[in-house]
C-alpha cells in the first residue's frame, strides 16, 4: 500500500452538483494508501469510509467535500487520516455529523475545516474508540452555537485523546461526557461541557470566551488538570468534583467543592495583598468580604508602611478604615462611635467627648478618667 490515487482519476468532477460518492468510494477501496483530493467542490450522498492505514489529502479549504443527503459523513478506521481537507455539513438542509470513530485507534484529522453539521462536528462513539487519536489545527463548528464541535463517549476506562489548536468559530469546543484522559490545548472557543463522569481532562492555556453567550465553565468529574487557561466567565469547581487541580487561569474561580482539589482561586469577598520581603514588609493585608452594605466588614490590614501595626476595620468611600489598632509599641487605637453603638463589656472611645470609656455588662456606661 504504497501508491497513491487520485478521485479524478475515479471518475470525480467536483462542480457541486454531480454525485462524486462512488468515485470517492472506488479510490479508497483501490488499495492506495492515499487518497489525493484536488481543488474542486466534491458532492457525496451517503457516508464515505477511510479504511484503516489510509490518509486522504487535500490542499486546504479548495478541497471541499459536501453533504447532499441526511447522515454521517465519513467515518474513520484505525491509523485514517484526514488532511487539508473541508467538510461542509449543509446542516440547514441535512442532519447528521461530520466524522464519527465508531472504533479503532490512532486516528488523525489535520488542517482540516469541518463546518455548518446539524449533528457534531466529530464524534467517538463508542467506549475506547480513537484511542491516541489527533485533532490538531481544525476549524470546526455546528450550526449551532450551543452544540459541541466533539462529542466523546459517554463511558470509559481510557481514551487519551488529544485537541490540539482547534477554532470553533464562536462555538462550543467538547462535550467531555464520560472520557478518560484527554488533552485540550491551544483552543478558541466560548466554553467547553463538563459531565460526572467526565475523567482526567487537561485544560491548559485555552481561550474561553463564554462570555458572548454568558456560558460559565462548569467543571465536574474527576482527576482534572485546569492551566494556564483565559476564560470571559467564571470557572466554577462544582461540587463533587474531586482530586483535580485548577491554577494559573486569567478568570474568577469559584470552588463549590469544599475542599478535595487544588485551587489558586481568588475566593469571593477574599483580597490577600501580600508583600512579604517588600520595602515595608509589614504592609500587607487581608479582606473578608461581608458583602451587603458592609462589603469588608472584617478588613484586616498588617502595617501601612510606617511601622508594625495590627489594623481591623472595614471600608469607607473607598478606603480602608481602621477601626481597631495595635501599634508596634503596644498603643491600641479606638474608632470613636457613639455609645449605644458599643457592646456591653468592652471599652470603647465615646464620639461625643472622645474619652475612653467602659460599657459594664449592664450597659453602664462608665469614665475611665
Amino acid at each position: 500500500m504504497a501508491w497513491e490515487a487520485n478521485i479524478l482519476d475515479y471518475g470525480a468532477v467536483g462542480d457541486g452538483s454531480i454525485d462524486d460518492t462512488n468515485a470517492f468510494r472506488n479510490a479508497l477501496n483501490s488499495g492506495a494508501g492515499s487518497i489525493v483530493v484536488p481543488m474542486g467542490n466534491f458532492k457525496i450522498t451517503s457516508k464515505l469510509y477511510v479504511p484503516a492505514n489510509v490518509t486522504m489529502r487535500g490542499i486546504g479549504r479548495l478541497s471541499k467535500i459536501l453533504k447532499g443527503f441526511n447522515g454521517d459523513m465519513i467515518e474513520m478506521g484505525t491509523d485514517a487520516k484526514l488532511i487539508e481537507l473541508e467538510l461542509d455539513g449543509k446542516g440547514a438542509t441535512y442532519a447528521g455529523r461530520g466524522v464519527i470513530i465508531a472504533s479503532g485507534h490512532n486516528q488523525k484529522i489535520v488542517d482540516c475545516t469541518i463546518i455548518n453539521t446539524a449533528g457534531y462536528c466529530i464524534e467517538f462513539t463508542n467506549p475506547g474508540a480513537g484511542i491516541i487519536s489527533t485533532v490538531e489545527d481544525v476549524l470546526m463548528y455546528t450550526i449551532s452555537r450551543t452544540l459541541p464541535a466533539v462529542k466523546f463517549p459517554d463511558t470509559e476506562n481510557n481514551g487519551d485523546r488529544k485537541l490540539i489548536s482547534v477554532d470553533c468559530g464562536g462555538g462550543v469546543l467538547a462535550d467531555f461526557a464520560g472520557c478518560s484522559t484527554t488533552i485540550v490545548a491551544h483552543c478558541n472557543t466560548i466554553g467547553v461541557i463538563f459531565r460526572p463522569e467526565s475523567k482526567k481532562v487537561c485544560l491548559v492555556a485555552n481561550r474561553l470566551a463564554g462570555g458572548t453567550v454568558g456560558l460559565n465553565v462548569e467543571i465536574y468529574g474527576t482527576n482534572h488538570v485546569i492551566v494556564g487557561n483565559i476564560s470571559a466567565t467564571p470557572i466554577i469547581i462544582k461540587a463533587g468534583t474531586s482530586g483535580s487541580s485548577v491554577v494559573g487561569n486569567s478568570a474568577v474561580i469559584i470552588d463549590e467543592t469544599g475542599g478535595g482539589n487544588k485551587v489558586d482561586n481568588k475566593q469571593p469577598g477574599v483580597t490577600v495583598n501580600d508583600n512579604y520581603g517588600a520595602t515595608h514588609m509589614d504592609s500587607s493585608y487581608l479582606v473578608l468580604g461581608g458583602g451587603g452594605k458592609s462589603p469588608n466588614a472584617a478588613s484586616i490590614s498588617f502595617g501601612d508602611g510606617s511601622g508594625w501595626k495590627l489594623n481591623i476595620g472595614t471600608k469607607k468611600n473607598g478606603a480602608f478604615a481602621p477601626l481597631f489598632s495595635f501599634f508596634d509599641k503596644g498603643c491600641l487605637y479606638f474608632e470613636p462611635m457613639k455609645d449605644y453603638h458599643a457592646v456591653n463589656g468592652t471599652l470603647f472611645v465615646d464620639i461625643a467627648d472622645n474619652k475612653l470609656k467602659y460599657k459594664d455588662v449592664g450597659g453602664i456606661v462608665r469614665n475611665l478618667y
